[in-house]
């Protein structure tokens, strides 16, 4: 059957725009199309599909190699060379260039830093990048006018490129052997160049170019007549995955033996070597809009790769009560979550029509800073400090933590009139109980440090909505990320939350945001601590649940006779999540998160320990809650004259702790025990 060929698009950067005062100048930069990644906003760069005639995606703008006169469906074997090929056989320019969708030509004066390979790292394209690299069309139009030919700075090895070939795990040596001879047979005039460039040590790596119109003709006429020849009856039946690249790898020798020749040539020709540089991370990063247009429900989580089967119970859990009047706009902060682990998450929606999942790679915007997390919290908590800036096309989002089972419509949540407020948020019954003495560093850290106006207007931040206008009408894109990377929080974001937008919190019933009893601590110490009104609100809301969150170190993924555990098993029983998470319960003991816990509380009770010298001796000689204690008390009642005989005697010994006045001082006895 004959070749259909689609027209080629007739688009703007695709036109002929040479001049003898300004020549057309078009780098091709191949592009995956299993990855919708970043590009540099650079007229002379023109993006372009790679085997774009196998993107099964809808709605992509980007240009393809698949029209006009074209060998995209050869991407598997022949690589970028495709839209190569694309480029020579449709465009028209006054100069030509392929680089790749994370390899591009450093044009800065200076020489930047190279890893052993030769390449210049950077983990993402940002203006960072660009800047150092100068890749500015000023700047590249200057070089690139000067030079008949760019190429690749070489990798130089103590090995030749044919050893080099021979020893790639997965390769053929007889391939570059049978290369070399159809250049000795068809291509004659390159042989002794071959030689030359295959048994020499300087590899020109990556097929990365520029080149005048006319060396770029001659140069595809001798690529591709040369790989044509190599693909005549060859059988690629027996070979893996990178073998079956072999035209790819040898097209980029290919490079290597015409940049050799042209060297050799007597003319008048002017070349340039440039650094390249390597992006690990080129994931596109759009601020995303509402999913749907009507009835649009954002819910937004952060997650780690390893943390998704547990986020996965927090949206299957949310989808098992939703209403199907609404639209669930389901977007992932993340900075490493897997391919894998991300169709775990598409999996579970595959049963519902009304539901959107999207992932926000956010490490670019968080790089600069540096969070500290603590106790069993991880980095992923700070992400939140950055909604108002992701989200700016939205009004407000519900955000989740990835701990939670859901046990009520999200959009009843999402529909509260919040009004002018920043946040919404419920109570923090735990936190409120630990104020009032049950873990005694809160009240002298939160007192000292966040001077909260009002600390018992303290939210949990779990379960919060975001008023989005008000956020960026209040504060900077990165205004609560700086302030949260100054120090150490006690409670990470949630205590900078807290400090930045108290007087303007709406309270939610607290039933959106139960807080297990994390092996009965929690709810001891809010029945003995917490005020009457937010502890009664509490227990009674623990018997209707909206929303249950696994919050602290104890988990029902750890321990199966946690608080609240039997739901959430019963949840994902018949799942894909169920042996995942079994497993995992199976080869870990919550013991370890305990032990991490303990040492997090015993770090800030170093810090925040505002006990006299008398009381800490009396710590230490006489414990809290031991029997001695008890004793001591009955024997040494406060007040009495034994007590204050005890307590000149103790200022004898240890005159710095006197009291500079009369002033009741802390006995030896715990002030507030009755």
């Amino acid at each position: 059957m004959e070749k259909q060929f689609k027209p080629v698009p007739d688009v703007e950067c695709l036109k002929y725009h040479g001049t003898p005062e300004k020549p057309d100048i078009k780098i091709f930069v191949s592009h995956r199309i299993d990855l919708d990644s970043e590009t540099i906003d650079n007229p002379l760069y023109i993006p372009v599909r790679c085997g774009a005639v196998y993107d099964e995606r809808e709605g992509i703008t980007m240009l393809g190699d698949d029209t006009g006169d074209n060998i995209s469906e050869k991407r598997l074997s022949f690589c970028e060379l495709t839209v190569l090929y694309w480029a020579w056989k449709n465009i028209k320019a006054d100069y030509y260039g392929l680089c790749h969708y994370r390899r591009y030509f450093s044009f800065s004066d200076e020489k930047l830093k190279e890893d052993i390979w030769g390449n210049i790292n950077f983990d993402f394209i940002d203006d960072n990048a660009i800047e150092k690299l100068e890749n500015h069309e000023g700047k590249m139009r200057d070089i690139i006018t000067k030079n008949d030919m760019i190429i690749s700075a070489p990798f130089v090895d103590k090995k030749s490129v044919y050893v080099q070939y021979e020893h790639t795990p997965a390769l053929h040596i007889n391939d570059l052997d049978k290369c070399l001879k159809i250049i000795e047979k068809y291509y004659p005039k390159y042989a002794d160049s071959s030689r030359k460039y295959i048994f020499g040590k300087n590899l020109y790596p990556c097929s990365m170019f520029i080149m005048n119109a006319k060396l770029f003709d001659e140069y595809c006429t001798f690529l591709f007549g040369v790989l044509e020849k190599f693909n005549e009856k060859k059988n690629y039946e027996n070979y893996g995955q990178e073998a079956f690249r072999t035209c790819g790898h040898l097209g980029e020798r290919l490079l290597g033996i015409f940049y050799i020749y042209h060297c050799k040539k007597e003319e008048k020709l002017k070349f340039r070597i440039l650094q390249r540089s390597i992006f690990w991370n080129t994931e596109r990063n759009e601020f995303p809009e509402p999913a749907f247009s009507h009835n649009n429900i954002p819910v937004v989580l952060s997650s780690s790769d390893y943390y998704v089967p547990y986020a996965a119970v927090t949206v299957l859990s949310t989808l098992q009560h939703a209403s199907k009047q609404f639209n669930y706009d389901f977007i992932f902060l993340y900075n490493s979550i897997s391919n894998k682990n991300k169709e775990l998450l598409r999996k579970i929606m595959d049963n519902y029509s009304n539901v959107s999942i999207r992932f926000f790679y956010i490490t670019p915007l968080i790089k600069k800073y540096k969070f500290v997390a603590n106790n069993h919290v991880s980095d992923e908590t700070f992400y939140r400090l950055f909604v108002q800036k992701i989200f700016k096309n939205y009004k407000k989002i519900v955000y989740l933590d990835s701990d939670l089972l859901v046990k009520n419509d999200i959009s009843a949540l999402y529909k509260i009139d919040i009004g002018d407020n920043l946040i919404a948020a419920t109570p923090d019954a735990d936190w409120l109980g630990q104020y009032n003495g049950a873990i005694p560093v809160v009240k002298p850290y939160c007192d000292k440090k966040l001077k909260l106006s009002n600390p018992y207007l303290y939210f949990q931040a779990g379960v919060l909505v975001f008023n989005i206008e008000e956020m960026r009408d209040t504060f900077g894109d990165d205004e609560l990320a700086e302030f949260g990377s100054k120090c150490e929080y006690m409670y990470v974001d949630q205590d900078v939350l807290n400090v930045k937008c108290q007087g303007r919190v709406y309270f939610l019933d607290i039933r959106w945001n139960i807080m297990s009893a994390c092996g009965g601590g929690r709810t001891q110490n809010i029945k003995t601590f917490t005020p009457l009104p937010i502890k009664e609100m509490y227990f009674k809301g623990r018997e209707d649940p909206y929303i249950i969150h696994y919050a602290g170190y104890l988990k029902p993924w750890d321990d199966p006779s946690e608080d609240f555990a039997s739901e959430f098993w019963e949840l994902i029983r018949g799942t894909i999540l169920y042996e995942i998470i079994l497993q995992r319960m199976a080869s870990h003991t919550s013991w370890q998160t305990s032990a991490d816990y303990l040492n997090w509380y015993n770090t800030y009770a170093k810090i925040f320990d505002t006990r006299s010298g008398a009381r800490k001796f009396a710590d230490k000689l006489l414990p809290p809650g031991t029997g001695r204690r008890e004793f001591a008390k009955k024997l040494l009642p406060k007040g009495s004259l034994r007590w204050r005989f005890c307590k000149q005697i103790y200022y004898i010994f240890r005159p710095k702790y006197r009291p500079k006045k009369e002033v009741d001082v802390e006995d030896l006895i715990e002030e507030e025990e009755d």
